[in-house]
């Protein structure tokens, strides 16, 4: 004998309906990261005199100005991540990959309530988020935003007094010791002139600064008066 699922009459059995997923909705207002951290060492000071965060809250700063609209996209909040080589060294020898600091902090409506009954607030900058789908509200501006990432790019490559961290192994005395720190430095400075600074902080250092050797993303410094920009440098990197 054989056996069937269907229903007596030779009728398929009615499946029961599928039930209906709710739709995930949420609403969150951004605020920019500099004035939260003033407002968190405001909030965290015992200190009677303790500055006040700037008012009105700036967040008309995350507007471009000639538009009035997002001046970040989905780019710049879900930015795509790179793999294999890419991801060691940014898609290009010598610069590598470092997270963007954030520009806006995400709050819940509870807190942007509470705001205004503080201090003067700017403009509402939202992110409406429907299931999957995050779209902000004014809407991105694609055109200045790009224009603002490229002056970033800029404003990393050019960079003036910023830090540079070292680590590695450095004789002193008969043997290597590891070593490491952060000195300042420029663009325009030299491998030269970053051995000296490195070699100032290591006073006790057996080797001169010329006998040093420095490598940036895996790429050993030979030549002296060869720039860090000219390197691939950025501000906040790291040599070994």
């Amino acid at each position: 004998s054989t056996s069937s699922s269907s229903a007596p009459g030779g009728e398929k059995p009615e499946l029961p309906p599928q039930p209906e997923l709710e739709v995930y909705r949420a609403v969150r207002w951004l605020v920019p990261v500099p004035w939260v951290e003033q407002w968190k060492a405001f909030v965290d000071s015992k200190a009677p005199s303790a500055e006040r965060p700037e008012e009105p809250v700036p967040t008309a700063t995350l507007l471009c100005q000639p538009h009035q609209r997002f001046l970040y996209t989905t780019e710049d909040y879900f930015p795509s991540q790179p793999k294999g080589r890419a991801s060691r060294d940014g898609g290009r020898r010598g610069v590598p990959l470092a997270p963007p600091k954030p520009a806006f902090a995400i709050v819940s409506s509870e807190t942007w309530e509470a705001l205004p009954k503080l201090y003067q607030v700017g403009p509402e900058v939202r992110l409406l988020v429907e299931d999957l789908a995050v779209r902000s509200e004014p809407e991105g501006c694609e055109q200045c935003a790009q224009a603002r990432r490229e002056g970033e790019a800029l404003g990393l490559q050019l960079f003036v007094d910023q830090p540079i961290k070292y680590t590695g192994n450095l004789r002193k005395g008969r043997r290597p010791k590891r070593v490491s720190g952060v000195v300042t430095a420029s663009f325009s400075d030299t491998v030269e002139m970053l051995k000296t600074r490195i070699f100032a902080q290591q006073q006790d250092a057996v080797l001169l600064p010329m006998y040093i050797r420095v490598a940036f993303a895996g790429v050993p410094l030979l030549e002296p008066g060869r720039t860090l920009h000219d390197c691939g440098m950025r501000a906040g990197c790291a040599v070994t």
